[in-house]
């Protein structure tokens, strides 16, 4: 795999992460009840963008 292939693929499995982090905070933040899949939700949604940032970083770094 050539870099330019590597950097392509983590900066797609960057928007992705973001996609599911984004969604994953819209429904802890809109969840009525405080019960635990609001926490897991929240959770979640921090990992997936923290996993966004370091794939982007990534990507950026084998790019060159």
């Amino acid at each position: 795999m050539s870099t330019k292939d590597n950097a392509s693929l983590y900066r797609r499995q960057a928007i992705w992460s973001a996609i599911a982090g984004v969604l994953f905070l819209i429904v802890a933040i809109f969840n009525k009840q405080e019960d635990w899949r609001r926490i897991m939700s929240l959770v979640a949604g921090i990992a997936m963008v923290a996993l966004s940032f370091r794939n982007y970083k990534k990507a950026k770094s084998s790019q060159g």
